[in-house]
């Protein structure tokens, strides 16, 4: 399946509410039935033994059916005890990991859960994407213990969410993306909350890899390659867009080299490729872009974590050129009904995608 969004997401994250398998230690603790399940939770959550009284409390509840694992679970979480810890929150973190997935975090799912914590997401509405997963289940049925489903995730995606994404996510790319500055100071971000925009005029798949520093995007005011910007700016997603000063050679294999880059520098970010945008004057040649995009599509499906986000179609005309209400020069660069128009696209992708990944 194409990892492309033009008005729908066909694509699953790799980060999910069912969480792959990793090869990692398990946190040891008693595996025998319904008493291990409830001196699990305390020895975890707690840092000790059970006591009489509570121990009685929770055995024969989850005994009764009264409650089911997951409020078991959330009783001990949400408890006093547990709270007057402090954890921050990359602690919390980790230790949902230990509590419920009995396991150590893995080097995606960490700093993804703890990244929506730092924007806002309410604690419990993190622990509710962890009982919800497949590996919860089986940890639960591991102990003869109902999960339950007494904390159904919502698939309704807010402006406010869509607003966090973006506030946790930078633009990387030449002029045309630059343009989004004049764009915002005129019109405001909206929805796109405080999304970092790092661009600049005749920047290059080549430029990146020089010296030539005035060639360069910035963050906070200082030049830096995309690899650098992406990791100082501590993003989470990284949206990049370009191809327009690259269309010579082997633009394809300058491209992958230049996201392989990226990736290993930063492998815990989502990268989102952008599709180049077309030209009005065909010059450079539409046709060598749209061959570079599908270029981008196929690296795309081969690889993890990284999706490409179709953001020409909406741009073009009927011969499949800029059309002229979206071109401010008769060339590549867009109006500010063009800004609009791709703007509302990659709203439209971050909500589709939020709610596929919930």
């Amino acid at each position: 399946m194409k990892k492309i969004i033009s008005a729908v997401l066909t694509v699953a994250i790799a980060v999910s509410f069912v969480f792959s398998s990793f090869a990692v230690k398990s946190v040891q603790a008693d595996t025998t039935g319904l008493e291990g399940f409830v001196t699990r939770l305390y020895q975890l959550c707690l840092d000790r033994n059970p006591d009489p009284a509570g121990f009685q409390y929770w055995t024969s509840r989850l005994a009764s059916g009264e409650i089911s694992g997951s409020k078991c679970a959330a009783g001990f979480i949400f408890s006093n005890e547990y709270s007057n810890k402090n954890f921050d929150n990359g602690t919390y973190v980790t230790y949902l990991y230990r509590i419920l997935l009995n396991r150590e975090p893995d080097g995606v799912g960490h700093p993804y859960w703890t990244g929506m914590l730092n924007s806002g997401t309410s604690r419990f509405d993190i622990f509710k994407g962890f009982v919800n997963s497949q590996e919860w289940i089986g940890v639960c049925r591991a102990y003869g213990i109902n999960p339950g489903d007494d904390y159904p995730i919502s698939t309704e995606v807010t402006d406010e969410d869509v607003q966090n994404f973006f506030s946790r996510a930078v633009l990387i790319g030449n002029s045309v993306t630059d343009g989004f500055n004049m764009y915002f100071n005129a019109y405001g971000r909206g929805n796109m909350g405080n999304v970092r925009v790092c661009a600049r005029g005749s920047y290059s798949l080549l430029n990146d890899k020089t010296n030539r520093t005035d060639y360069l995007p910035r963050l906070n005011g200082t030049p830096m390659r995309a690899r650098d910007i992406i990791r100082n700016s501590g993003c989470d997603y990284a949206f990049i867009c370009m191809g327009t000063n690259d269309l010579y050679g082997d633009a394809a294999g300058r491209y992958y080299e230049y996201l392989d880059d990226i990736r290993a520098y930063n492998p815990n970010v989502i990268i989102f490729v952008e599709s180049c945008t077309p030209n009005h004057q065909d010059s450079p040649r539409n046709s060598d872009i749209n061959a570079l995009n599908a270029a981008m599509i196929q690296y795309c499906d081969s690889h993890d974590n990284v999706y490409y986000v179709d953001v020409a179609t909406p741009l073009r005309d009927s011969t499949g050129h800029l059309a002229t209400q979206y071109c401010s020069d008769g060339g590549v660069h867009i109006t500010y009904a063009g800004y609009r128009v791709w703007s509302e696209t990659l709203v439209e992708y971050a909500r589709e995608y939020l709610s596929t990944h919930r």
